[in-house]
């Protein structure tokens, strides 16, 4: 919990096995995480190789289907 009493998923409580308040982790102990920016064209892109993985899966299936009815 924080001071203003809402939970606080970075602190870690006073006499934790974890160590105590001096060990607590804090967002900018943390590597900083590159953000990746996705253009649009990136982003029509991929979603035109997943609707084309998900075609194929579908064309697979169904023929397996037919496969195993017959």
């Amino acid at each position: 919990m924080n001071q203003q009493g809402e939970f606080d998923p970075m602190a870690v409580p006073e006499g934790s096995p974890d160590g105590g308040p001096e060990f607590q982790l804090r967002a900018d102990d943390l590597l900083p995480i590159e953000r990746v920016r996705l253009s649009s064209s990136t982003m029509r892109e991929s979603r035109c190789r997943m609707t084309e993985r998900l075609r194929d899966l579908l064309m697979k299936s169904t023929a397996l289907s037919e496969r195993a009815a017959s």
